[in-house]
């Protein structure tokens, strides 16, 4: 019995893990790393240069839509300023 509930505790604390590494808003590169690469990402995205590896951490002010203001927003946030 205690190694069914010790399995089951790590099954948990894996996928909590994975989940907070899928989640990271400004990683758009999903390396788990917040940095001035994602930056450029998103820019050449909304110039419409590439293809955003991890659209879901583009969204950084959380409005449904990839834009100019979550460029803002992750330029804030790499300078400090947020």
């Amino acid at each position: 019995m205690k190694k069914y509930i010790t399995m089951i505790a790590l099954l948990f604390l894996v996928c909590v893990l994975a989940f907070a590494h899928l989640n990271r808003s400004g990683d758009v590169n999903c390396n788990g790393k917040v940095t001035i690469t994602d930056l450029v990402i998103l820019s050449r995205y909304l110039a419409e240069l590439d293809d955003l590896p991890c659209p879901r951490n583009a969204d950084m002010n959380k409005d449904g839509v990839i834009d100019q203001l979550d460029l803002t927003k992750l330029q804030r946030h790499l300078a400090g300023l947020e």
